[in-house]
């Protein structure tokens, strides 16, 4: 392929999925994205407000690979979808609690809540019965989650293990527990998939984390783990035993999702960061709204989409949730 085909392939690809074509050169050009971001805005119709990353100046030689890409994406025909796991339905529309987990009176009958197992933030995060009872009729799914650190690391730094998430989801008879993956100790704490790749017995979760039990769905960063971890991931997803919340956290100064690349790991969902994130980060974009990402999706992507943290958002906010 000459360089125009292998970019058009490439825009087809990132905007349609599926497995990566054939013949792309392993490291895609930093125009390319910014090209795709621009593209795409202009096929929806350029609606304001204009997204921030595009530049103001548009070369002219994009409005000649547009008319390629969208030339390309008419005589598209996308092969059979493959079949979606339940596992995958249920990791849809997951909006994350820390604090306040009575927000959830705020979502609507599609979304699931995810309340904090956190032991360490005190009343604020603590979940009564009554409020279980309450939104079991009201949402599609009740789960707990954690971060899948040690109750205590080497720094002194406090953490929720697994066990935590379990034992509250047993406790109030929610549908399940979601485990973070942000690093690959995080990814082998929640699922047990070692650095190689290889699988922890269920002893082994045991005796390591104190619990014996593999998340079926997780919230993390793909970039952050090993090939061997992906290639792991992949394959559980693929059979059906995984399924992944992709967390794209561009108030964090990460990439948007039309500029993420998930290294082959299917996302079956968005969290968006929608808290202010600028003490975390002096290259941070600082308090997004759900809607600053909504340029940066597809409407099926934006309508699986779920968010971190409620109790982080601008007041208002929460409705805007797709």
């Amino acid at each position: 392929m000459t360089v125009d085909q292998q970019r058009t392939v490439w825009a087809v690809w990132k905007i349609l999925g599926g497995p990566r074509p054939a013949g792309l050169p392993r490291a895609i050009p930093p125009e390319w994205w910014e090209f795709l971001v621009w593209a795409k805005w202009r096929m929806r119709g350029a609606p304001l407000p204009r997204p921030k990353d595009i530049r103001k100046s548009i070369p002219a030689r994009w409005w000649v690979w547009k008319r390629d890409l969208e030339a390309a994406l008419a005589t598209h025909h996308d092969p059979p979808p493959p079949p979606v796991s339940a596992l995958s339905m249920l990791a849809r529309n997951v909006e994350f609690s820390a604090q306040e987990p009575e927000l959830a009176r705020q979502l609507k009958p599609h979304q699931r809540i995810a309340w904090s197992a956190d032991r360490n933030g005190g009343p604020a995060y603590e979940l009564t019965q009554a409020l279980v009872d309450e939104m079991r009729p009201k949402l599609a799914g009740l789960f707990s989650w954690s971060d899948c650190r040690p109750e205590m690391d080497s720094g002194g730094n406090p953490g929720t293990p697994a066990s935590y998430a379990i034992a509250l989801r047993d406790k109030f008879d929610l549908d399940g527990w979601i485990g973070q993956a942000e690093t690959q100790t995080e990814l082998r704490h929640a699922v047990g998939i070692n650095l190689d790749g290889s699988m922890m017995s269920l002893a082994e979760m045991r005796d390591e984390f104190g619990h014996g039990e593999r998340a079926q769905i997780i919230i993390g960063n793909p970039n952050a783990w090993t090939a061997d971890q992906r290639a792991r991931v992949i394959a559980m997803q693929t059979a059906g035993l995984l399924a992944v919340i992709v967390e794209c956290y561009a108030n964090n100064s990460h990439p948007f999702p039309d500029a993420y690349n998930s290294q082959g790991v299917r996302v079956d969902s968005w969290c968006i960061g929608v808290y202010d994130a600028s003490g975390e980060n002096p290259n941070a974009r600082g308090w997004l709204d759900p809607e600053d990402y909504r340029p940066h999706m597809s409407v099926l992507e934006w309508q699986r989409t779920g968010s971190y943290y409620l109790a982080g958002m601008h007041p208002g906010k929460i409705e805007t949730l797709p």
